[in-house]
């Protein structure tokens, strides 16, 4: 993922970093996180679209976002 690498992260992602998100302290902001971007990415109405300025993800990797989102919730990690 070049969007949130080195030096371009924005808004506090990154996914440069193994799983950073994986190792945040409050879960119920975490799994806030993981939906905002599942949301942005499917381009769901009202979240801001990402890639910014940019064709939509193909839907394989929307697919493997919304497996890593929602993995993280049925986990109950």
């Amino acid at each position: 993922v070049t969007c949130h690498a080195p030096g371009r992260s924005t808004g506090g992602i990154q996914l440069f970093a193994g799983d950073s998100l994986y190792a945040a302290s409050n879960r119920t902001a975490e799994i806030s996180r993981r939906i905002k971007i599942l949301d942005s990415v499917s381009r769901h109405p009202g979240a801001k679209p990402m890639p910014k300025n940019a064709k939509p993800l193909p839907p394989d990797e929307v697919d493997t976002i919304r497996r890593w989102a929602l993995n993280y919730v049925s986990q109950g990690r």
